[in-house]
């Protein structure tokens, strides 16, 4: 099965970081905190093979 992915950049948005904040301490790279951030406030689906994306609750696609 082919998955078709439209893939954009996404810019860090004031309303991020307050987000960034709030989230659990499951993982400690500040930059995946940003991106998971950014996913729970855009409503975007990650492609990651990071299993510590798995305790936030984002949608993701396992790669």
């Amino acid at each position: 099965m082919r998955l078709r992915i439209r893939i954009s950049p996404a810019a860090v948005a004031i309303e991020h970081i307050p987000a960034n904040s709030r989230l659990e301490f499951h993982h400690h790279d500040p930059f995946d905190r940003i991106i998971i951030a950014q996913a729970q406030c855009e409503h975007l689906q990650l492609i990651t093979k990071d299993e510590k994306f798995h305790k936030y609750q984002i949608p993701l696609i396992w790669e």
